[in-house]
């Protein structure tokens, strides 16, 4: 499935300017029950990301003041990117290569010119949490596809159409 079938959109994506204290994120990561923010420019433009790590690591290792840090001091302002036409397992394969649990997905050079959003440097978001949930639901639809083999394919066709119940 192609990643922007299953990204958050960047309308859903919750945001915070560069100088905005961490303590706000803080309370923004925690209130949404998120992983993390992506720190955006006054254009909109993608210049961090903040992830809970980032967080932990700024106020339990490093004990900087939630009050007079700005996320733009904690942030990874080295983000990584991919196509929204980028299908799951090459997302999940770059994720895994990088060592990342967040990437933000890129428009398209087709779809830029199409929807005139040349000045947007993204238009979504997707986590690990993304990846495996899609990846579930993609096993249920297609449950014989994760089988390792053709012999092993066929036997649990043959157990189902007997009536015992799924493996998955």
């Amino acid at each position: 499935m192609k990643a922007k079938l299953f990204m958050i959109p960047k309308a859903q994506v919750f945001t915070m300017r560069d100088n905005q204290p961490l303590k706000e994120g803080a309370i923004l990561l925690t209130e949404k029950h998120i992983g993390s923010i992506v720190i955006v420019n006054q254009n909109k433009e993608a210049i961090g990301i903040v992830t809970k790590t980032d967080l932990i690591n700024a106020l339990y290792i490093k004990h900087m003041n939630p009050l007079s840090t700005t996320v733009k001091e904690i942030m990874s302002s080295n983000l990584i990117y991919v196509n929204e036409n980028d299908e799951r397992d090459r997302v999940a394969s770059d994720m895994n290569d990088k060592k990342v649990h967040h990437v933000l997905v890129k428009r398209s050079e087709e779809n830029k010119k199409e929807e005139g959003e040349e000045h947007s440097n993204w238009v979504g978001l997707i986590t690990s949490f993304d990846i495996t949930k899609e990846a579930a639901l993609d096993a249920k639809a297609y449950p014989y596809e994760g089988l390792r083999s053709k012999q092993a394919a066929l036997k649990y066709k043959a157990m189902n159409s007997k009536g015992f119940s799924s493996v998955y």
